[in-house]
C-alpha cells in the first residue's frame, strides 16, 4: 500500500483521476474542442474573437488592433491570454500555422489547468502530513469546487485558471522551508510576472498574496536585522511589481483613459463564501438559510463558496476553540499546526476583506492607490481565501489528535468537496456542450464568392454599432452585428472600428461613435483614416436614426437574407455641408415665421422656449458667453417651466448640451418632471448626459420628449449626481420646440439650428 501511494504514485494518481473525471463530464466538449465556444455571447465570444484575431492577423506581440480602430488597444486590457496567444502567435509565424486550431488549443488549456490545480494542491497537503489518500480526494475536490471555472459560462476565460493560486502558493511555501530559498524567490517572481502576462487579476492576488505573507512573516518570525530578508522581497514582489508597472506606462500611448472609481457591485460577501451556487446540499442550506440576497448580489453568480465539509470543520473547530479557552487548553488544540499557517491565514483574510470591498466601503479609499481601485471586480481577491480556507481546514483537522476517526473523518470531508465540485461542472457541461463554435461555420462563403477585394477596405463598421466602454454611449447592444462583424474580421484580417473594452480611452471611443453623427459637426478622428473606405457589415436588425441615415451614405456590395455589405468612402463622412444648409435656411427666412420672444425662425405658429445661460460666465460653454454650472452632488433645477407658455396636447423635444469631458459628468441623472398648477409632479422622464450618441467636441447633446395636457401644467428640468469623478457639471442651450418643428437662428459667425452649430465660414478638420 505504501509503495502503491508514494509521492510520485500519488502525484500521478491524482493527475490521471482529474483527467478521467474532465473526461466523464466534458467527454462530447473534449473530443470536439476546436468546435465549441464555453460561452457564446456578450464577453464570451468577444474574448474569442481577441485571441484568434491577435494570433492570426496582429503585426506586433504587445499590441491588439482587432478593436478600436484606428487606436488598437494595449495588450494586457484585452483579455486574450497574452502569454498564451503570444507562444501561439509565434509559433504559427515560424514553425507551423495551428491558428485554425486556436478555439481547441485555449478550451484545453482552461479544462486541464484543473488536474494542474490538483497535483499543486496535492503537494500542498502532502506536505502538512495529510493523508495520502485523503490528501489526494481532497486536492480533487478542491481543484472541481473552485469558483474560477464558473467564469466560463459568463465568457472570463483568462480569469478561469483553476492553477494560478496553488502553484503560486506551493513556491511560497517551499521558500519558507529554508532550502533552495533563491530558486524558490525567483521562481515566485517569474510564476507571478506569468500570471500577470495572462491577467491582471490573477498576477495581482498573487502578489497582493505574497505581499501579505512577507509583511505578516516579518512581523512574527523573521529576524528584522537580515539584510537577505530584503533581497528576497525585492525579488518576490518589488521586482515583479516594477516590471509590470514599467512594462504598462511605457507601452500605454492612449490618453484619457477611465479613471475607474472603486465599484461595489462584484464584492465578495459572507453570502458568495458560504451559500452555493449549484450543490446537491443546496436544499439544505434553503432550509436554513435565505438566498434572496444572492440575487441582488452580482459575484453571487460566480462566489466563492468554500464547500459544506469545510463549513462543517470550521465551525466544529470554533466550538472546540471556545472550549479551549474555558478549560484552558487553546495551545493544546493548535499543538500540531504548523506555525506558517497564521501567516497564510491573515494573508488569505486581507485579500477577503479586500473582496468585501473593504476600506471602500467605509470611506477610507484614500489609503490605497489609484491603481489599485482600477480593481473593480473585488470578489475574484476571494479565491485566495478559498483556496487556503478549504486547505487549512483539512490540515487543521488532520492535526487535532484527539478526534476519533480521524483518517475517515478526512476522506469523507474530501469527498464533500469532491461531490460538490462534480455537480457544478455537470451544470458547467450542459451549459458548453451547447455553443457551437460559429468560427468554424460557413456563412460568408457565398459572398466571398463575389467580386469584393478586401484588400480595398481599411476597416470594418458594423451597423448596429456597438462601443462598449462602461456605457458612454446609448447604442443598442445587438448581439448578431456582434458575431457576424467579428466572423469577417477573423476571415478578412480587417480591424473592428467598434469594441468591447473595458478600460479603453474614452476620448478615442467618443471619436468613433461620432462617425454616426450629421457631417457637419468636426470629427477630429479623420486624421488617424488612411485614403480607403469602409466596409460596412448590416446584420439587417433593428438600428437607430443616426444609423440609418448613416447607411443612407454608403454604398450597397452584397445582399441576403441574413446580412448587407456596403461600402462607404470617406469623403461621405467628412464633407461639411454646413454651407448647404445654410443656403437653404437664408431661404426659409423669408417666409419662416419670426419668434421676436425668443429670436428663433420657425417653420409654424407652434410655441417654442431657449434659454442661453449667456448670462451665466463659465470655464466652459458649448455657445455663446455662458453656461449653467453647479454641484454635480446637490439638486439642482436647470430650467423652471413656470412663466414657459406651451401649446397643450403637442409632443414636445427638449434638447440640451452637457459637458462630457472624458468621464466627468458620469454618475450623474438629469430628470424631466411634469408638474399640475398644485405643484404635483404628474409625470417624470430620465436621461443620463453620458448616455448621448451625438458629440460635437466635449459637448454631449440629449433630448427628452414630453407632452402637457393642458395649459396649466409646466416642466421642470432637474439634475443630480454623486461625487465620483468631478463634483462639477456644466449644461448649455436648453430649447423646446415641438417634434418636427424647424429652428434655427442667425448669429454672428454661425446658424444655430434645431440647438446644433453650423458655422458661416467652414472649420477645416485639421
Amino acid at each position: 500500500m505504501k509503495v502503491l501511494f508514494s509521492k510520485n504514485n500519488s502525484l500521478l494518481l491524482v493527475f490521471c483521476i482529474a483527467v478521467g473525471l474532465l473526461f466523464g463530464v466534458y467527454s462530447d466538449i473534449i473530443l470536439n474542442l476546436n468546435e465549441v465556444l464555453f460561452c457564446n455571447g456578450g464577453d464570451g465570444f468577444k474574448n474569442y474573437y481577441n485571441y484568434l484575431y491577435h494570433i492570426k492577423h496582429d503585426p506586433n506581440y504587445l499590441s491588439f488592433d482587432g478593436m478600436n480602430y484606428p487606436y488598437g488597444e494595449l495588450i494586457f486590457l484585452v483579455d486574450i491570454h497574452p502569454f498564451f496567444a503570444n507562444f501561439l502567435k509565434f509559433f504559427c509565424t515560424y514553425f507551423w500555422d495551428i491558428s485554425d486550431y486556436g478555439v481547441g488549443i485555449l478550451n484545453f488549456c482552461m479544462l486541464f489547468s484543473i488536474p494542474i490545480a490538483a497535483v499543486f494542491l496535492f503537494l500542498i497537503l502532502d506536505y502538512y502530513k495529510c493523508p495520502r489518500i485523503t490528501a489526494i480526494i481532497a486536492a480533487l475536490g478542491i481543484s472541481f469546487l473552485c469558483s474560477t471555472a464558473i467564469l466560463w459560462q459568463h465568457g472570463h476565460y483568462s480569469l478561469s485558471y483553476v492553477c494560478f493560486f496553488p502553484m503560486g502558493w506551493f513556491l511560497i511555501i517551499k521558500y519558507l522551508e529554508g532550502s533552495k530559498d533563491w530558486m524558490y524567490s525567483s521562481l515566485i517572481g517569474l510564476n507571478t510576472l506569468f500570471w500577470f502576462y495572462s491577467h491582471n487579476y490573477l498576477g495581482f492576488i498573487l502578489l497582493a498574496f505574497t505581499a501579505f505573507v512577507w509583511l505578516f512573516h516579518w512581523l512574527i518570525f523573521t529576524d528584522k536585522k537580515k539584510i537577505d530578508v530584503w533581497l528576497h522581497f525585492l525579488v518576490q514582489v518589488s521586482i515583479p511589481t516594477i516590471i509590470v508597472v514599467l512594462l504598462i506606462k511605457t507601452l500605454d500611448q492612449h490618453s484619457g483613459r477611465i479613471e475607474m472609481p472603486y465599484l461595489f457591485q462584484h464584492r465578495a460577501s459572507l453570502h458568495s463564501i458560504l451559500l452555493p451556487l449549484v450543490s446537491p446540499f443546496k436544499p439544505i442550506f434553503e432550509l436554513l438559510f435565505d438566498f434572496s440576497h444572492l440575487n441582488a448580489e452580482p459575484w453571487s453568480r460566480v462566489g466563492n463558496y468554500i464547500g459544506l465539509s469545510t463549513i462543517v470543520i470550521l465551525f466544529m473547530a470554533f466550538i472546540y476553540l471556545i472550549y479551549g479557552l474555558v478549560v484552558g487548553k487553546v495551545k493544546l488544540f493548535f499543538a500540531g499546526l504548523n506555525q506558517h499557517w497564521w501567516v497564510f491565514l491573515l494573508s488569505a483574510f486581507c485579500l477577503l476583506m479586500f473582496s468585501f470591498a473593504f476600506p471602500f466601503r467605509y470611506g477610507l479609499d484614500f489609503l490605497l492607490p489609484s491603481i489599485i481601485k482600477q480593481f473593480v471586480g473585488l470578489g475574484r481577491f476571494a479565491w485566495a481565501f478559498y483556496f487556503v480556507i478549504t486547505t487549512f481546514s483539512l490540515v487543521a483537522l488532520n492535526t487535532f489528535t484527539l478526534l476519533k476517526y480521524r483518517s475517515i473523518i478526512l476522506t469523507v470531508a474530501g469527498l464533500l468537496l469532491l461531490i460538490e465540485g462534480m455537480a457544478v461542472h455537470r451544470h458547467l457541461s450542459e451549459v458548453i456542450s451547447i455553443h457551437k463554435s460559429p468560427f468554424q461555420n460557413q456563412i460568408f462563403d457565398d459572398a466571398m464568392q463575389s467580386d469584393i477585394d478586401f484588400d480595398d477596405f481599411q476597416a470594418i463598421f458594423p451597423v448596429p454599432f456597438y462601443h462598449e466602454y462602461t456605457g458612454l454611449n446609448a447604442l443598442q447592444d445587438d448581439e448578431k452585428s456582434k458575431r457576424l462583424s467579428m466572423q469577417l474580421s477573423i476571415k478578412t484580417g480587417l480591424p473592428l472600428m467598434s469594441a468591447m473594452l473595458s478600460r479603453n480611452s474614452v476620448a478615442e471611443a467618443q471619436s468613433i461613435v461620432q462617425l454616426l453623427t450629421p457631417v457637419f459637426i468636426k470629427k477630429p478622428i479623420q486624421n488617424y483614416l488612411n485614403d480607403k473606405p469602409l466596409l460596412v457589415v448590416f446584420s439587417k436588425s433593428e438600428v437607430l436614426p443616426l444609423e440609418k441615415e448613416f447607411l443612407s451614405r454608403a454604398k450597397l456590395l452584397y445582399s441576403n437574407e441574413e446580412f448587407e455589405w456596403y461600402q462607404i468612402d470617406l469623403i461621405n463622412l467628412f464633407t461639411d455641408n454646413s454651407e448647404e444648409i445654410i443656403l437653404g435656411l437664408e431661404e426659409k427666412a423669408e417666409h419662416y415665421l419670426y419668434d421676436s420672444l425668443w429670436g428663433f425662425y420657425k417653420s409654424d405658429s407652434s410655441r417654442i422656449a431657449y434659454v442661453s445661460f449667456d448670462d451665466l460666465p463659465t470655464d466652459f460653454q458649448y455657445r455663446g458667453e455662458g453656461a449653467l454650472k453647479k454641484r454635480k452632488s446637490e439638486f439642482g433645477i436647470l430650467l423652471n417651466g413656470q412663466s414657459i407658455k406651451l401649446d397643450p396636447n403637442k409632443l414636445y423635444q427638449l434638447s440640451f448640451w452637457a459637458y462630457n469631458n472624458l468621464y466627468d459628468q458620469y454618475f450623474n441623472t438629469v430628470w424631466l418632471e411634469v408638474k399640475n398648477e398644485s405643484g404635483d409632479i404628474i409625470r417624470t422622464e430620465y436621461i443620463n448626459p453620458s448616455l448621448s450618441n451625438v458629440y460635437d467636441g466635449k459637448w454631449s447633446f440629449n433630448e427628452i420628449s414630453f407632452q402637457l395636457n393642458s395649459t396649466s401644467e409646466y416642466i421642470m428640468l432637474c439634475s443630480q449626481g454623486s461625487m465620483e469623478y468631478s463634483d462639477s457639471v456644466y449644461f448649455d442651450e436648453v430649447l423646446i420646440r415641438p417634434l418636427n418643428v424647424e429652428v434655427f437662428q442667425n448669429l454672428d459667425n454661425q446658424f444655430n439650428w434645431n440647438n446644433f452649430k453650423l458655422f458661416k465660414s467652414i472649420k477645416p478638420y485639421n
